[in-house]
């Protein structure tokens, strides 16, 4: 769950900048490509508006590929709830185009 809480713009742009973070296991650029919605219910009003409800809302699934990559791997994403994003099994993310995200925003990376 990459969204924005209700936020539809919000959502749309943190799933494309997640989308765009994404790498290959070896740090291939990878290109997605929406291919399908789904249905799925959230406890989150989709609009952000209201009371939370269980409501119905849609996602959308994404084809991933990569250089070397046999089969594309299939991402169910939506843009209206949010959760920490976790990276998928063989993906990585570009971690040099994070830390340039979060220098202009004013926040310093975290060693570990």
């Amino acid at each position: 769950m990459v969204g924005g809480n209700g936020n539809v713009k919000l959502g749309l742009h943190q799933v494309n900048l997640f989308l765009s973070l994404l790498r290959g296991p070896n740090g291939e650029k990878v290109k997605s490509k929406r291919v399908g919605t789904f249905l799925y219910f959230s406890e989150r009003d989709p609009l952000g508006e209201g009371e939370p409800c269980p409501c119905e809302v849609m996602g959308d699934f994404y084809n991933i590929t990569y250089r070397g990559l046999a089969t594309p791997l299939q991402l169910a994403i939506t843009l209206y709830d949010y959760d920490n994003p976790r990276i998928p099994k063989g993906l990585t993310l570009d971690e040099k185009e994070i830390k340039k995200l979060l220098q202009s925003a004013g926040m310093t990376p975290r060693k570990e």
